[in-house]
């Protein structure tokens, strides 16, 4: 019996073995066609990147690095925004379960419904109002009565002498002057309408709401400036919280018995002396003068001013909550520009939008 380890005769076994050195490609001259990658800056050797290459060989390493680097990222921005919004107060954040924001949204909806529910009454009976669905009918509306967009301006002090200088304030004019002395700016802003003296109906641009209007006034009665901020000693300026509401709107009145007091009939008179007294002053800011010569006067004025809380909203919009009588400094200001709607040769409200935007 034949071994089986033995070959059978005459059976020949052949492998064949490629020659990789004779099958490989190569180049003119010689060389291989696919040599290796070229080392870098952000590649080695191999042509692996070296980033990877450290992410694998120090994984804690790089972990507690990004780590770090988030919390110091949210440190600092913690940190530059430390002094919060210059012009609210921090009361006035919205809060979800606060009774207030609850409040202020119920109102919200409230109104947005009592709005649809008009302009749905106005359609159903004929009726066409300019804030209803795109494509009313603008037929007895005059043009850029309404109020369609805004523009807001806001400054920031890069001095501590803050924003309301004899140097800032023109630069500041001059920068919304862009805006208003530009030949197009009559054909998009809100306009008012009034009737002269001559029985004719005439329109102009509404004015912005800035504080240039005030330091360029078209009158300013300095001795009546003073003599209100004289008036308004800590002791007049609580008399004058508590009795304003009841002698300058006839509200509150009942709460004038409640008061620790007994008020006079001269307090009351005082009080609405200093009320028309203030609003002849305000009746000049147009911003149609030239630059008011003692600017910290006009600050002052402003400062005392927003003491009054009947007559703080003629001011309170142009400063940061940092301002009052004791620092009449301004860091902050903002000034805001009315564009109006329906525009002039505007077929339908949607069509005015397409021509504000342009």
């Amino acid at each position: 019996m034949s071994d089986p380890k033995e070959e059978p005769e005459g059976l020949v076994l052949a492998v064949a073995v490629p020659d990789f050195a004779e099958n490989q490609s190569k180049d003119e001259e010689g060389n291989d066609g696919h040599s290796p990658p070229a080392k870098s800056i952000f590649t080695d050797e191999s042509g692996n990147l070296k980033l990877v290459n450290l992410i694998v060989r120090r994984p804690n390493l790089i972990f507690s690095l990004v780590f770090a680097s988030c919390i110091f990222s949210t440190w600092l921005l913690t940190r530059l925004n430390s002094g919060g919004n210059p012009f609210t107060e921090e009361t006035n954040e919205y809060d979800l379960v606060d009774v207030r924001s609850v409040a202020y949204d119920s109102l919200f909806l409230a109104n947005e419904d009592v709005e649809e529910a008009y302009l749905n009454n106005m359609n159903v009976n004929g009726l066409q109002t300019r804030r209803g669905l795109a494509g009313s009918s603008l037929e007895g509306k005059r043009d850029q009565e309404d109020v369609g967009d805004t523009t807001f301006w806001i400054y920031e002090a890069k001095t501590d002498d803050g924003l309301f200088t004899k140097e800032a304030i023109p630069i500041m004019r001059a920068a919304e002057g862009t805006i208003i002395e530009n030949g197009n700016y009559t054909n998009y802003c809100a306009l008012e309408y009034d009737i002269n003296s001559d029985g004719e109906e005439v329109s102009e641009c509404r004015k912005p709401l800035s504080a240039m209007n005030i330091f360029y006034a078209s009158n300013w009665n300095s001795t009546l400036v003073q003599d209100v901020i004289s008036e308004l000693t800590e002791e007049k300026i609580k008399i004058y919280q508590d009795l304003a509401p009841c002698v300058e709107f006839n509200v509150q009145c009942a709460y004038l018995q409640s008061l620790p007091y007994n008020v006079t009939d001269a307090d009351k008179e005082w009080v609405e002396a200093t009320s028309l007294k203030i609003n002849l002053i305000i009746e000049s800011w147009d911003g149609q003068g030239d630059l008011n010569p003692d600017i910290d006067e006009v600050s002052t004025f402003m400062a005392y001013m927003n003491e009054l809380e009947t007559k703080r909203p003629y001011v309170n919009f142009f400063f940061d909550e940092g301002f009052n009588s004791s620092n009449p400094v301004v860091m902050y200001s903002r000034s805001i520009y009315y564009w109006g709607e329906i525009l002039k040769g505007a077929t339908d409200q949607e069509d005015s939008e397409k021509k504000l935007k342009k």
